[in-house]
């Protein structure tokens, strides 16, 4: 009976790249820098090329067991991921014409190390393919006399994560390992038996480290891009990035910038009550604008400060302004911006913008500024 399981991977192979493109058209997800997976595996080995006689050759059947592996992300598209199978019982077979009888057991870990090509991570659908090293111990071979030694050979891998959150989903893989393993019976070798298994795997996977998703920048509508005439400069609002690259031409001179030519920090004045944390309608409102714009443009990381005016002691404004800011980066964490690119803190009434013996200026001083602590200095 002809082997079906080269076709199976060629199958999974072909699936996954025609899903690429598929995939690509779904709304982009934050990238990760680690992603674990755990779950079952089916390993599905070769039987029967062992002659234990004339007539009789050794097989071992397919077992189902925990599975897990971990994949380090080197850059958004390129990961090296660590597979293994933990001990599973699989029954060795002795297979006379068309008689098949049980022989015994034996305990199989098996692992590989392979490189990854990730054709969509940042989508919805996730597929991957893979080739690397898969190495094979044994254990646990009944009965007494039989003895299996440990295997390496190439492996490939090729799987599909489908995301259910932004951060879990669910995995489907299928890998192949070159297995050949010397094979002893009462310390007699007798051959050489080449497993080379199929794992078929079905995972429940989480994504963690770092994020790459858009970030905060002005509140303000962004004015269309200028475009340049012929006699006009190259660099019109002066910020050192040239006009067809920069998302914000009418910077005013003097702004920290970064590499999009938008600026870096951003002046949120909110309308916190005397004495209060809490957001208004209109702060709420400036806020969504806020998200829309951390949606449109890459920041990756920033301090939310907190700022007060001088009315009450030092202490208290100081308590109050990181109030302000750990209000502020909750509201944007509830519309979607992941925790960890924001952090807050509080510089009390040390840092006034206007008067404080007005009405007015207390009400510019109680403000809150997102910085971006990642900006990179247009070249």
């Amino acid at each position: 009976m002809l082997d079906s399981r080269p076709a199976v991977a060629a199958a999974v192979l072909l699936a996954a790249a025609l899903l690429a493109p598929v995939a690509s058209a779904e709304a982009p997800w934050e990238r990760t820098d680690w992603i674990v997976r755990g779950g079952v595996s089916q390993v599905d080995p070769k039987s029967g090329d062992l002659s234990l006689s004339p007539t009789t050759t050794l097989g071992i059947d397919d077992d189902t067991g925990f599975s897990f592996d971990v994949t380090a992300m080197v850059s958004q598209k390129w990961g090296v991921e660590l597979f293994a199978a933990p001990a599973q019982n699989h029954t060795t077979t002795a297979i006379t014409g068309r008689s098949v009888a049980q022989y015994g057991k034996v305990e199989p870990t098996i692992q590989t190390l392979t490189g990854q090509y990730h054709f969509n991570p940042l989508g919805r659908m996730r597929p991957y393919v893979g080739a690397g090293l898969g190495y094979a111990q044994f254990s646990g071979e009944r009965p007494a006399g039989l003895s299996l030694g440990s295997s390496w050979g190439p492996a490939a891998v090729a799987g599909i994560d489908l995301g259910v959150t932004q951060r879990f989903f669910v995995n489907l893989s299928a890998r192949w390992v070159d297995m050949e393993s010397k094979v002893k019976l009462n310390g007699n070798r007798v051959g050489d038996v080449a497993l080379d298994p199929m794992i078929y795997s079905l995972n429940l996977g989480y994504r963690f480290g770092a994020t790459a998703a858009p970030a905060v920048v002005a509140v303000a509508a962004i004015a269309p891009a200028v475009v340049a005439k012929p006699v006009a400069p190259l660099d019109s609002d002066g910020d050192g990035v040239i006009d067809a690259n920069d998302l914000c031409p009418d910077t005013p001179r003097g702004t920290r910038v970064g590499v999009q030519g938008c600026p870096c920090d951003l002046t949120l004045k909110l309308n916190f009550a005397f004495d209060s944390s809490a957001l208004t309608d209109s702060d709420k409102a400036q806020l969504d604008a806020a998200v829309a714009e951390l949606k449109r443009l890459n920041w990756t990381s920033g301090v939310i400060e907190g700022h007060t005016d001088s009315i009450g002691s030092d202490a208290y404004n100081q308590k109050l302004s990181e109030r302000r800011a750990a209000t502020v980066r909750e509201y944007l964490i509830s519309q979607g911006i992941a925790e960890s690119r924001m952090s807050p803190t509080g510089f009390g009434e040390s840092q006034p913008v206007a008067d404080n013996k007005t009405a007015e200026g207390r009400a510019e001083n109680r403000r809150v500024v997102l910085r971006r602590t990642d900006c990179e200095k247009p070249q």
